[in-house]
């Protein structure tokens, strides 16, 4: 804005809202309904329902010990689309949302039975819209003037093919495009990477001395083992898909990644052997990292302490499936 005239982008003046709060879920209430109000300031039309998904996600969690004061900043980047058409894959504007905030809260102690905390969020924003390409080409090139080409490494493909690698592979731009998108800060952009589809035990059945054929229900539950700090935007979703050989066995792991997998799921299931015979249940696991990009060093490389996926695809089998899980080529 300092540096290129006629530059299309606003900025909002800091919103300050102080106030005492018994529930952490009135904070919340709070924090994203100022968000919103900071955000529709600067752009009309905007997806509220979208934007409240987002920001219902984006705080820390704010259980703290008792005494603790919670004083925490962050960001998000939200990427903008007007009247897209998926067949002729054309919209009639695209833009960016940069969302900043402060919240603190005092959690001092009370006496009284439900003590309100001291409150405090300021929130300021930043937008760029564009309905005409050759502004954005002129943007683009001044920007690429000044910080180079590699810049833009982080801003989400087209394709929304997730791919799932044999091993963790090594961190660079290739690979960070076949992550799965999750959110993007001022500081840096982070994508899963998948890899390493494998197979663990759900249970079996030894009926070989039975003339009786007998079942077995277990209660499995399918996400990630770990807690999903940055989650999978709303309306969002990826294809993932793999074959993979263990011992004698194919696997095909095919999954659709979409919102409903940014909570656990569990269900149960039941399988039977026959009199004489024996059977056994497998489920498909993923393991995951986070990939993160940063812009200021144009630097890619792995964060975060490695995770599972745990899919809701079975495998059964007469025999136990054992051996080295390899990707059929």
């Amino acid at each position: 804005m300092s540096n290129r005239g006629g530059f299309n982008g606003h900025t909002s003046e800091e919103r300050t809202k102080e106030d005492k709060y018994e529930t952490v879920d009135a904070i919340k209430e709070m924090f994203v309904q100022v968000g919103i109000e900071a955000s529709a300031s600067l752009i009309k039309g905007l997806d509220k329902t979208s934007l409240n998904s987002i920001l219902s996600n984006a705080i820390a969690p704010l259980d703290r010990p008792e005494g603790k004061d919670y004083n925490e900043s962050d960001s998000r980047v939200v990427f903008l689309i007007e009247n897209y058409n998926p067949i002729t894959e054309e919209a009639d504007a695209i833009g960016v949302l940069g969302i900043d905030w402060s919240l603190s809260i005092t959690d001092y102690k009370e006496k009284k039975q439900k003590p309100k905390h001291d409150t405090k969020l300021v929130v300021s924003t930043r937008s760029v819209l564009y309905d005409d390409l050759n502004v954005l080409e002129g943007d683009l090139q001044f920007i690429k003037a000044h910080f180079g080409d590699d810049l833009f490494g982080a801003i989400p493909s087209k394709q929304k093919e997730v791919k799932i690698f044999e091993k963790l592979p090594s961190p660079d731009e290739d690979v960070f495009k076949y992550g799965l998108p999750l959110t993007a800060k001022n500081e840096y952009v982070d994508v899963l990477i998948m890899y390493s589809p494998n197979l663990q035990s759900v249970g079996s059945i030894d009926n070989t001395d039975s003339d009786l054929e007998t079942s077995l229900s277990k209660t499995i539950t399918s996400g990630f083992t770990f807690t999903m700090g940055q989650k999978i935007s709303v309306g969002a979703e990826f294809e993932a898909g793999v074959v993979f050989a263990k011992g004698k066995a194919s696997i095909n792991l095919e999954v659709s990644f979409s919102e409903q997998w940014n909570n656990s799921q569990s269900e149960t299931i039941a399988f039977k052997a026959p009199a004489g015979k024996s059977a056994y249940c497998y489920q498909g696991y993923l393991l995951t990292r986070y990939l993160r990009f940063s812009p200021k060093d144009q630097s890619y490389k792995y964060v975060e302490s490695e995770g599972r996926f745990l899919t809701n695809i079975l495998k059964t089998s007469q025999k136990p499936i054992v051996g080295v899980a390899k990707l059929n080529k």
